[in-house]
């Protein structure tokens, strides 16, 4: 004698399953959003870090009076930034511009934002910051710490930050005790 399943309980399972399926197939879309999200996270930290920072000979050391970002990186994570354009820090309003080994000499940035620091021409953006006062942030390791005032990385599941105090004063760039009391790593 067969037993019979009653149709109620076959359709819960199928449906069920197929819940299952459709949920698997939309985990990388979790992951990009986890990955947005992140790097939201990163530009907040950016948005607060400036307000804890001084360049040396005045708040403004551009022929403009906007606090210029920098942004080195892919266009999706450019656009990112844009929720700082317009926003003010000790009444200095934020802009942002794309960064590229071509313009980097010659339009006078505040900030120099690195996405990748491993970029092939990550050289020639150095080299047209120069000696302003400009401060470097980046994501990665602690082995970039060495080149940029700030490296932002992800630690636990937390955003950390470590600092290059050195590089920083020897660019004319004062950071707040409070700033370096949260930092990770301070050399």
């Amino acid at each position: 004698m067969q037993i019979r399943k009653p149709i109620f309980v076959c359709f819960l399972l199928r449906a069920g399953l197929a819940l299952l399926c459709l949920g698997l197939s939309f985990s990388p879309l979790e992951s990009d959003a986890s990955e947005q999200k992140l790097e939201r996270v990163k530009i907040a930290f950016v948005y607060k870090f400036l307000s804890l920072v001084e360049w040396d000979g005045g708040a403004d050391h551009t022929s403009s009076s906007d606090l210029v970002i920098g942004v080195a990186g892919d266009k999706h994570f450019i656009s990112r930034f844009s929720v700082l354009r317009d926003k003010f820090i000790r009444s200095r309003k934020v802009s942002i511009k794309s960064v590229t080994p071509r313009n980097s000499a010659t339009e006078p940035i505040n900030v120099l934002y690195v996405k990748n620091p491993r970029h092939r021409h990550i050289d020639r953006l150095h080299a047209g910051v120069g000696d302003t006062p400009v401060l470097t942030i980046t994501e990665g390791g602690k082995d970039q710490l060495q080149s940029y005032m700030i490296v932002i990385y992800e630690h636990e599941g937390y955003v950390r930050f470590d600092i290059n105090n050195t590089l920083a004063r020897s660019k004319g760039i004062k950071l707040n005790a409070k700033l370096l009391e949260l930092a990770g790593r301070v050399i």
